[in-house]
């Protein structure tokens, strides 16, 4: 975690975002909810203070926290207001984002670092022989 917090964002010419995935071994999280609670709340710490040294007012600085596949879960930084918006419409017959009130900080009572605004969704994705039911946290630091 201490890779995260002196991570610094680069910005690429033609690039509306840069993201950075966050590797959780995920057997860590499957058993005990206590160590679950522990290690995301230290996530998002990280997280707050990799925004802190890369804050910049042009930039959107999110932790988006996928369950139950926590392995795709990235700290994702968007260069544009409408990319971070079109970024959260998945309305197709592959994959679909509903707006909910409560997600995974509710679910495991994580703490929320101050300033933050917190967006949940139901992630539904289906394929000719899969299905998946998850869900997508948006932690966006301001």
């Amino acid at each position: 975690m201490n890779n995260l917090e002196k991570m610094q964002v680069e910005r690429w010419d033609g690039y509306s975002y840069w993201n950075h995935k966050i590797s959780i071994f995920e057997k860590l999280l499957s058993h005990n909810l206590k160590t679950t609670k522990y290690i995301l709340n230290l996530y998002l710490e990280s997280a707050y203070k990799c925004y802190l040294n890369n804050k910049q007012n042009d930039q959107i600085f999110t932790l988006i926290i996928s369950y139950p596949g926590i392995f795709a879960s990235e700290v994702c930084v968007f260069f544009d207001e409408g990319y971070f918006q079109s970024f959260q419409t998945r309305n197709d017959e592959y994959q679909k984002w509903e707006k909910q009130s409560s997600g995974v900080m509710e679910l495991f009572n994580l703490n929320i670092p101050e300033g933050c605004n917190v967006i949940n969704y139901k992630e539904t994705i289906t394929d000719e022989d899969f299905s998946f039911n998850g869900i997508q946290t948006i932690i966006k630091y301001s």
